[in-house]
């Protein structure tokens, strides 16, 4: 597979497995991914409710392209006021592999102490495990008004910003 001139080649998360959340709110992933992260990497809220784990880097071309648009545009106020709000950066592993998730972004995805870690290509994805279940059961329809509210906003920064434009 050829990659476009000027982007680099990262490693992708696959499959998923089951972790829980202690009562100081860590997390233990696994060494593959840990590696696929890096050091330092970002945790979103996602427009589907779970939370995506980005490495730093990454998420900083994710940033970058978001404010690549006028700073008028209507759109990408909403877009990137949705998008930043719900984010805990500059995280990193212990030792033994876990990171202290904040407890803004446990409670804003509802997750309890049994999450699934969901590899999504671009991230490695958090979810409640009940949730993720009932996202299986439903993927269509499953966070549809979040994602539909997100998704305008989205399409309104890239047309421009004004929604009132023909």
């Amino acid at each position: 597979m050829n990659q476009p001139e000027g982007k680099t080649s990262r490693k992708r998360f696959f499959g998923y497995s089951d972790a829980t959340i202690d009562d100081k709110g860590r997390i233990l992933v696994d060494k593959k991914n840990r590696e696929r992260l890096g050091k330092d990497f970002v945790v979103a809220l996602m427009p589907t409710g779970c939370l995506g784990m980005y490495g730093a880097d990454q998420w900083e071309e994710k940033v970058e392209d978001m404010l690549s648009y006028d700073s008028m545009n209507t759109g990408r106020e909403h877009y990137t006021r949705m998008m930043l709000a719900h984010v805990a950066d500059e995280l990193n592993f212990d030792a033994q592999g876990r990171f202290v998730l904040p407890q803004k972004l446990r409670t804003k995805a509802g997750l309890s102490e049994r999450v699934v870690l969901n590899g999504a290509g671009d991230r490695l994805e958090i979810w409640d495990a009940d949730e993720f279940a009932d996202y299986e059961k439903r993927p269509w329809t499953y966070g549809i008004e979040r994602r539909e509210t997100i998704e305008k906003a989205y399409k309104m920064m890239k047309e421009g910003g004004d929604p009132n434009r023909s």
